[in-house]
């Protein structure tokens, strides 16, 4: 980290970098899974980055975090952003939908296998699912056992894991 500040695990240490190595499209359809009181998407500039043009879901289990959030978006008058009520497991899309299914620091809170499941089979062929533990990138036995079916999901594609706050 560049800062001396020490973060807490329940929150990305720089959401405008996340978004960045995302790289949503502008107009991309696009769904955030566990987006909490829109930290990414607001903080992060995604939904900025998605504009009007497009489609931008929030999703979170929780009824308080996500009002934080709409009222967020109706502060800065983001209307093309929409809200559901939903656990990342299961998710009530269809399937083969958006062109982006991300989601940052909510792993933890989660069955990590079944929420990737459900983010990869919303996500359309050939789009992309991206998550930030938002974890310093030497994590101890329990998160590497959390992490391991993510690890094996991207080995079955032939994609590295990647910690993108790593020093490249």
């Amino acid at each position: 980290m560049r800062s001396s500040a020490r973060r807490s695990p329940e929150q990305p240490s720089r959401p405008a970098e996340f978004v960045e190595f995302v790289a949503p499209q502008r107009g991309a359809a696009t769904v955030e899974v566990g987006a909490g009181s829109g930290r990414i998407a607001f903080d992060g500039g995604l939904a900025d980055r998605i504009g009007p043009q497009g489609q931008l879901l929030l999703t979170d289990p929780s009824p308080a975090q996500l009002g934080v959030a709409r009222k967020r978006a109706a502060a800065i008058g983001a209307s093309w952003v929409r809200f559901l009520l939903a656990p990342a497991e299961h998710l009530p899309l269809a399937s083969n939908g958006p062109d982006l299914v991300l989601g940052a620091v909510f792993l933890h809170f989660t069955d990590a296998a079944t929420a990737l499941r459900s983010m990869a089979r919303v996500a359309r062929p050939g789009g992309s699912v991206a998550l930030n533990a938002g974890l310093p990138a030497t994590w101890g036995p329990g998160w590497q056992a959390g992490f391991e079916p993510i690890r094996q999901a991207l080995a079955q594609r032939g994609l590295p894991f990647r910690d993108i706050f790593l020093p490249r």
